[in-house]
């Protein structure tokens, strides 16, 4: 088996992650999810350094009434380690993001 590399591009996630949509906050880290593709609910769970900027999004979504007009995973963010993006939920993303 060939063994993945990452390299911060974030090209994976701009596909199916797309269609990834918060349906709930439930804690200042901690939202349920909805995979609109399976219909999938699944729990998520923001690391500390991307709470604010999660935040202010799911925020925004949810003023507007709709998802993220953004293109990719709404959990997708700058990194802040410095090259390219990174996972904001990594530890608990969903099925389809292993």
């Amino acid at each position: 088996m060939v063994k993945f590399d990452c390299t911060w591009c974030g090209k994976c996630c701009m596909s199916f992650g797309e269609f990834i949509k918060i349906e709930r906050q439930l804690s200042d880290r901690d939202y349920y999810c909805r995979y609109g593709i399976t219909n999938e609910i699944f729990p998520v769970h923001v690391q500390s350094e991307f709470s604010d900027e999660i935040g202010d999004r799911f925020l925004e979504q949810d003023e507007t009434g709709k998802g993220s007009p953004r293109k990719g995973c709404v959990f997708l963010c700058k990194n802040p380690a410095g090259k390219g993006v990174a996972c904001a939920i990594y530890p608990t993303r969903p099925n389809i993001c292993r």
